[in-house]
């Protein structure tokens, strides 16, 4: 008679083996899986990797009609203002701007002052020869000594190409001013001098054109239109050819 095989080592047996077919499985289908997910990370990090170095597009900083830009109005001893006297829409009004320099400072040699669109300036062959426009004060060492000089700014209709052409005279030497542009691109207003012996720092240029021409021939500058924030720009060369740059806002309500 036959010995009968235990029947707690068969059920142990079969325990085993199921038992080692899991492992099996876990161990490879955990790698493969392992695999698969250490690949897609590097092609999120190859993706990410690779975006950051590619250029992305933004939008670029944009002012508005009412933003505020940083005044800029003193630099190597040279200042520069501008004022305009009603800061009113569609006001007609006198605009006023200066320039001066400090003690042992290089002389301005020319400026150019930039005018915002929407200001406007009546165009040179409407005013009438010499019809005077506004007031120049010049104050200067000259001469080892301290003179105060004001002196009309007259229109002259010799305009030469340019909208106008405006003229002011100080110790024997004349300085002519040009404008140009329109209301919609906005004016440069300039100017050229040359040296005068003599003149020493400190100094003080200050330039008022009216609102109206005291002769009544009518308007010579008006405001914009619309409110905002104006940022009004100049540019001066020294002697030297430095130049700099300057930059006042002003309000228009």
């Amino acid at each position: 008679m036959s010995k009968k095989f235990p029947v707690h080592l068969v059920t142990l047996g079969v325990i085993i083996l199921v038992f080692s077919g899991l492992i099996y499985y876990i161990l490879h289908t955990g790698k493969d899986y392992l695999t698969k997910l250490n690949l897609n990370s590097r092609k999120r990090e190859s993706n990410s990797s690779g975006q950051s170095s590619l250029p992305v597009n933004r939008p670029l900083a944009t002012s508005s009609a009412g933003s505020f830009a940083k005044d800029i109005t003193s630099q190597q001893g040279v200042d520069f203002n501008i004022e305009v006297s009603r800061p009113n829409i569609g006001s007609t009004s006198s605009i006023q701007f200066e320039f001066s320099n400090e003690p042992n400072t290089e002389f301005i040699k020319s400026w150019e002052i930039t005018i915002p669109q929407g200001f406007e300036f009546t165009n040179g062959q409407d005013i009438s020869q010499g019809a005077v426009i506004g007031k120049a004060l010049l104050d200067v060492i000259y001469n080892d000594k301290e003179q105060v000089a004001e002196e009309n700014v007259l229109n002259d209709q010799s305009a030469q190409g340019h909208k106008a052409n405006w003229s002011v005279s100080f110790f024997g030497s004349k300085f002519n001013t040009y404008v140009d542009g329109n209301n919609l691109e906005g004016y440069k207003i300039t100017m050229e001098r040359n040296f005068i012996e003599g003149l020493k720092q400190p100094s003080k240029l200050l330039v008022t054109i009216f609102a109206n021409s005291p002769s009544q021939e009518g308007l010579i500058f008006t405001g914009p239109d619309s409110s905002g924030n104006y940022t009004f720009r100049a540019r001066a060369t020294l002697f030297d050819e430095t130049t700099l740059d300057f930059q006042k806002t002003i309000s228009i309500n």
